[in-house]
């Protein structure tokens, strides 16, 4: 019984200890980044537009979005592997810039995304930049321990491209 009673004491300071290193090391961690990704897509900027300002479509070039619930004219919720969330367009400049912020106060984190284009020839630039903030310390080291700030990024720029049948090659 005495070696049950010291493995348990054991365990509980490990625990502890884990929680408690975790914490401090989001503490340490900024609460906002800023992340930004470009690609170059051979496709006219008014059909990225479009593509990008039509969330319905999303599950038909995003395999990370089952469902796209349209709320309203700015809003949308997505089903996808991470739960639903909702996100709302708050600026279109037509053809060339978009802003998405995540619009879902049950979510551990929040932010923008910044999706601007231009035309490079035949083809279009289009650059994500990502200013986010992660409140809760122990999900911030969680997060950066599990995901760099660019993942997400990189992976929508990546189906962008296969949804106008390209591989594309992600840029700083």
């Amino acid at each position: 019984m005495r070696r049950v009673v010291t493995a348990l004491k054991i365990l509980t300071i490990v625990i502890v200890s884990v929680v408690a290193l975790t914490g401090i090391a989001g503490l340490m961690l900024p609460k906002a980044h800023e992340a930004s990704r470009s690609v170059r897509v051979a496709a006219p900027i008014t059909a990225i537009y479009s593509t990008l300002i039509t969330p319905e479509a999303y599950p038909q070039w995003r395999p990370d979005v089952a469902r796209v619930e349209r709320m309203d004219s700015d809003r949308f919720r997505e089903f996808g592997e991470g739960g639903p969330m909702v996100f709302r367009i708050i600026q279109r400049t037509p053809p060339t810039r978009v802003v998405v912020a995540l619009d879902d106060p049950d979510q551990p984190f929040s932010g923008t995304w910044t999706i601007e284009l231009a035309q490079e020839g035949e083809a279009t630039r289009v650059r994500i930049t990502e200013r986010g903030e992660v409140p809760n310390p122990f999900f911030r080291a969680i997060a950066r321990a599990l995901m760099l700030p660019t993942d997400s990024i990189e992976a929508y720029l990546r189906n962008l491209g296969r949804r106008f049948n390209q591989d594309v090659t992600i840029e700083p």
